[in-house]
């Protein structure tokens, strides 16, 4: 983690504009400037305000699925109560363009299932997180940044010491009790790995059943089984003939090995 921005603008992508904004547009073209999110001529929060009523949505909505097709036009939601990034957000750079941010729907964070994000990571608690950080980063000063938490005006810090964030994907898990625990695969991984998994042809597990695509598979791991086996009893026989190793040989080899 590099940065924290606090009081952040919301850069919308254009997937959820095409996606979830056009068909409101449509009906009323003023229906997000009111919740906050400015048209703008470029991703630049200082560039022209566009006046969302000239736009020729309609013409956009046809082609919402077309990926070659762009808006040439951008929302930017400003800092305030109703930012969709809350009042904080942690970047640490990456390819994926996800981060960490505040949220102004406490409420999400009371539900069993939180799958409701478009890829970033909600904090219940970024307040606590930003005081963590101030332990290591001597620019953070968290009585300033708490009082500007009251106003509208933007921040960004640049952390002097980065922090490491490691974000791990489970749809299984054993919790302290020794329970074991499943979750909905919502970002479909679990089919990665066992594309990737040494059994090619296994395909599926339900219900205590392995599915498999084709049975000729199951005589080929067979037959190399088998003769694995025949392999293991030719190692065994030969290793009989070999000499026993000393007690003072065995004691050199730990010594390398560890």
């Amino acid at each position: 983690m590099k940065i924290v921005v606090v009081n952040p603008y919301w850069k919308i992508p254009e997937s959820i504009v095409k996606h979830e904004m056009l068909k409101h547009l449509i009906r009323d073209p003023y229906y997000y400037e009111r919740k906050g999110k400015i048209l703008k001529k470029s991703w630049d929060e200082n560039s022209p305000n566009i006046d969302p009523g000239k736009v020729n949505w309609r013409k956009y909505y046809r082609s919402r699925n077309n990926d070659n097709v762009h808006i040439p036009y951008y929302f930017i939601q400003v800092p305030g109560s109703k930012n969709a990034l809350g009042k904080i957000k942690f970047l640490f750079p990456n390819k994926y363009s996800v981060y960490i941010h505040d949220t102004p729907a406490r409420g999400l964070f009371f539900k069993t299932k939180r799958a409701f994000s478009h890829g970033c990571m909600r904090i219940q608690k970024p307040r606590e997180l930003l005081k963590m950080l101030a332990n290591y980063n001597d620019n953070i000063n968290v009585e300033e940044i708490m009082k500007k938490l009251g106003t509208t005006e933007k921040k960004t810090i640049l952390l002097t010491k980065p922090v490491p964030v490691d974000i791990t994907y489970l749809t299984s898990f054993v919790d302290d009790y020794g329970n074991l625990h499943f979750r909905p695969d919502i970002y479909k991984y679990d089919k990665y790995q066992m594309d990737s998994y040494r059994y090619p042809d296994l395909i599926k597990i339900g219900s205590g059943n392995i599915d498999v695509k084709d049975k000729s598979n199951k005589k080929k791991e067979s037959n190399k089984q088998n003769s694995d086996h025949i392999n293991i009893i030719k190692t065994n026989k030969a290793n009989k003939n070999k000499k026993s190793k000393s007690k003072k040989d065995i004691e050199k080899e730990q010594m390398i090995m560890f």
